[in-house]
């Protein structure tokens, strides 16, 4: 697995991704996948270091992701799914049972987060246009 160009941030342990202050540095707007599909992460690029996981959210930036089994330790992710491809991440933090990734921007990540959010989310009704003022 290439090594991921991401941005210096603070240590993953101590960011919490509930908060509102300088731990959530949420850049783009997330969407809350309904299909809840088994997905396999590798981390660090080692055999052996598998998991599964399914995908709560996802935004451009990156993921939250429950993991079904033992979080992974590793800082770099990759996350696959048969039909959508795969992409490249860097653990930004864990919790119990989740971790937070932010992708890199390659062609491959790119498309895998098109995937996800094309086949994941219900896409409602477009609203009417507003009728131009008089």
């Amino acid at each position: 697995m290439s090594r991921i160009q991401m941005p210096l941030t603070p240590d993953p342990e101590i960011l919490n991704p509930e908060a509102a202050g300088p731990g959530n540095r949420r850049q783009w707007p997330r969407y809350a996948l309904l299909k809840r599909d088994s997905f396999t992460v590798t981390t660090d690029g080692h055999p052996g270091t598998d998991g599964t996981c399914a995908i709560e959210d996802i935004s451009l930036g990156g993921a939250r992701l429950r993991m079904e089994g033992p979080v992974l330790g590793g800082l770099e992710i990759r996350i696959e799914h048969p039909r959508l491809g795969h992409a490249f991440a860097r653990r930004c933090w864990k919790a119990k049972d989740h971790l937070g990734v932010a992708f890199d921007h390659s062609e491959p990540s790119l498309a895998f987060i098109a995937g996800c959010v094309a086949e994941g989310v219900e896409i409602g009704p477009a609203e009417p246009l507003a009728e131009p003022a008089a």
